[in-house]
């Protein structure tokens, strides 16, 4: 990893601790591993190995964020993942895994993921992570229920869904780096794309967010507060959107 990123990631990593994270892993030493890193972070780690469980520390306690190991027999984490939207657990997701192939980070997306880290991971690249989470958490809360598309009844859309939703996590980390420079250009540009194609692939909230932030981006002036609440509302709906 360059310096220059190494030295960004310790300094919003010094800013950690304040939020319980899930941290789900088959293999005990790599729970120990990450789980010695939330520690030393602050944060108050709730382990797990398996789904059960990972879904009775979430019956028993408050929880800020998942990080769960999505390589497992029988892909335990996939759908653990998609239980928990059946729980009272309403935070942002981590997955992570061994196979580093876009299969396995768009089946993760897919089913609620907001997040996918490739193993090993250093300790700096996981709480940097998960302290960006710990924040968006609190704005899902307020949120809503999952978003499904129109579409996803129909077999044949499943991998262009994982392929949008996958791309929409991405864009979303765009959205809020142009959001914190102030970068309003590529941000009229990001949402024109997905204007256009949120609704065609069974999202019309991405649509309707995304236009409203193009609106408040050109009629808004100096409104800061409207413009900004119009890309928090497209970063809610970015994090909401399911296959089905």
């Amino acid at each position: 990893m360059p310096q220059n990123m190494r030295t960004m990631l310790a300094a919003v990593t010094s800013r950690a601790g304040q939020g319980t994270v899930l941290l789900v892993d088959g293999y005990r030493l790599d729970r120990r591993l990450y789980g010695s890193y939330l520690d030393r972070a602050g944060f108050i780690c709730r382990d797990a190995g398996n789904a059960q469980e990972a879904l009775d520390v979430v019956s028993g306690y408050g929880v800020d964020v998942a990080v769960i190991d999505v390589c497992g027999e029988p892909e335990y984490g996939l759908k653990l993942i998609d239980q928990l939207q059946e729980t009272s657990f309403k935070g942002p997701v981590l997955a992570m895994s061994a196979d580093n192939d876009e299969n396995t980070k768009g089946s993760a997306l897919s089913v609620g993921a907001q997040v996918f880290l490739a193993k090993p991971i250093d300790g700096e690249t996981l709480i940097y992570q998960i302290n960006q989470l710990v924040g968006k958490g609190h704005q899902m809360l307020n949120g809503g229920d999952p978003i499904v598309s129109s579409l996803s009844q129909d077999d044949s859309m499943t991998p262009l869904l994982r392929e949008f939703i996958s791309d929409a996590r991405e864009v979303a980390n765009t959205v809020r780096s142009a959001k914190q420079i102030g970068d309003h250009e590529h941000l009229r540009l990001v949402c024109r794309q997905l204007k256009g194609s949120g609704g065609g692939y069974g999202f019309t909230e991405v649509t309707e967010s995304a236009g409203e932030v193009i609106e408040a981006l050109n009629l808004a002036g100096d409104d800061v507060e409207r413009q900004n609440a119009s890309i928090d509302r497209l970063l809610d709906v970015l994090s909401r959107v399911r296959a089905g």
